[in-house]
């Protein structure tokens, strides 16, 4: 028989295994409930996985596909510029001509909206500095356009004004981009300065659309304004362009121009360059040879612009008999 000690004894020890035991199944379950996260946190990995996978698989595609895009658009592009190289006249060209002028031409991307033109017509030569609607690939088949149109109007051998050749010019835009059809608000247009120089007589003619002249000598700067009307679009209803006939001294310098440098934002303030800073250039600048101002142009556009981006393209023509 056991005594009551040892009786009391073995019912502690039972209970502290009880105890033990009751323990080690909450450790027991506990392990089974961490088990079952770590597999299902396995699976989830597994899919999140394979998602990734997929995912890495259908970037890798799209990566591809839009590189293969980016390359046919650049080279349509680069095609759109041979085009528009093979059309519009070139610096030598323009030399070939009025051996003394510069040409400063830099669009803002591959192709430009700004053109410039040059027509012979037996004595004369048409100069022009086109800045049409738009830069970039629209610009520039508005540039196509707008060469082939005020070629088509000189090619034809009718003795006209400037300001009715604007005003062919801009009818002839007008019905090209059917501008003239009700319901099409389309204002898509150009702004134009065209010179007639006349050799023989050391004549300017100067005609121009929202563009000016400038002649510059000793007397410092002289501005022929062009109308305040572009060419195409039908907000205006009357067109009235302007007419000059300049007679020009030996020092006399002609520049016609788009507005893009003008409108350039940069300097200190980053700000535009304006109208103003540009005419007081050309003052500074006008007793250096063509070739030497064109290259100060450029300079003094770099170092305006800094890091910035170019606004737009930028043109500009200068001449002197």
């Amino acid at each position: 028989m056991l005594s009551d000690i040892e009786i009391s004894s073995l019912i502690k020890e039972n209970d502290a295994l009880k105890k033990e035991i009751e323990s080690m199944g909450i450790m027991m379950s506990e392990l089974e409930q961490t088990n079952s996260n770590l597999i299902n946190a396995t699976w989830r990995e597994r899919e999140l996985k394979r998602v990734l996978t997929n995912t890495l698989a259908e970037l890798e595609k799209s990566k591809t596909l839009i590189e293969i895009q980016n390359k046919k658009i650049s080279e349509s592009i680069n095609y759109a510029k041979r085009i528009q190289d093979v059309i519009l006249p070139t610096e030598n060209s323009i030399k070939e001509l009025l051996p003394d002028s510069f040409v400063l031409y830099k669009p803002k991307d591959v192709v430009s909206g700004d053109f410039p033109f040059l027509y012979q017509d037996e004595n004369k030569a048409y100069v022009a500095a086109v800045d049409c609607t738009g830069h970039g690939v629209p610009g520039a088949m508005l540039s196509i356009i707008g060469h082939l149109i005020l070629h088509e109007i000189l090619s034809k051998g009718i003795r006209h004004r400037g300001s009715e050749i604007l005003l062919l010019m801009h009818n002839m835009i007008v019905r090209t981009l059917k501008q003239d059809v009700k319901g099409n608000d389309a204002s898509d247009g150009m702004d134009i300065a065209l010179c007639e120089v006349d050799r023989n007589e050391r004549k300017v003619r100067f005609s121009g659309a929202h563009r000016s002249l400038y002649r510059l000598n000793s007397d410092g700067l002289t501005e022929y304004k062009g109308a305040r009307l572009p060419i195409g679009g039908m907000q205006y209803k009357n067109k009235n362009y302007l007419d000059y006939e300049i007679e020009s001294a030996k020092d006399d310098v002609f520049i016609i121009f788009s507005d893009g440098f003008q409108d350039q934002f940069g300097g200190p303030d980053n700000e535009k360059y304006g109208i103003i800073r540009l005419q007081e250039f050309f003052v500074k600048n006008y007793t250096n040879t063509l070739d030497q101002i064109k290259q100060n142009l450029l300079e003094e556009f770099i170092s305006w612009k800094g890091e910035g981006k170019q606004m737009d393209d930028i043109l500009f023509i200068g001449f002197k008999f």
